[in-house]
């Protein structure tokens, strides 16, 4: 059933309900109930963790196209923080519409996930998104680009 993407090491899953959906008259919804949650332990090591990044991202291109569409647009928001964070040392004008554009991207992250938090019934702590916010910015454009480029190793 898995069809075209039985071939792709990570993602298998997550790839097989979108095209249950796309191709089917499904929907796709989120248990949320806490007896429904399954544990999954956080990589040990930097290169536990460096893998498994690479691993999450290298499968953007295999998405349907509106999600991939998405997945750009959001990449390229982030990549337009960066140049307002570089010109931002040549021109302090775009120092301020940077910090009103990571204002907003705080509130913005902060609400999502604040809705996350109450519908999963979750404890996570928003304490840090400002801080979480800004080094986002880095993280998506680099495992983003790393992820087309470099090969992942599985549970290392």
């Amino acid at each position: 059933g898995y069809g075209k993407y039985k071939n792709i090491q990570s993602g298998d899953d997550d790839l097989l309900m979108q095209r249950v959906r796309d191709e089917g008259d499904w929907e796709i919804e989120y248990a949320t109930d806490k007896r429904a949650t399954v544990f999954t332990f956080p990589p040990t090591s930097w290169n536990q963790f460096y893998n498994q990044r690479l691993r999450f991202a290298s499968k953007s291109f295999d998405y349907p196209i509106k999600l991939t569409a998405s997945l750009i647009f959001l990449y390229f928001v982030n990549l337009l923080f960066l140049i307002f964070i570089i010109l931002s040392f040549f021109c302090l004008e775009i120092l301020g519409l940077f910090a009103i554009a990571l204002i907003i991207k705080i509130i913005g992250e902060s609400i999502y996930l604040s809705k996350s938090r109450s519908k999963l019934n979750s404890d996570i702590d928003l304490s840090i998104m400002p801080i979480a916010s800004f080094f986002h910015i880095f993280y998506v454009i680099y495992f983003g680009m790393a992820s087309q480029f470099q090969s992942y190793k599985w549970g290392e």
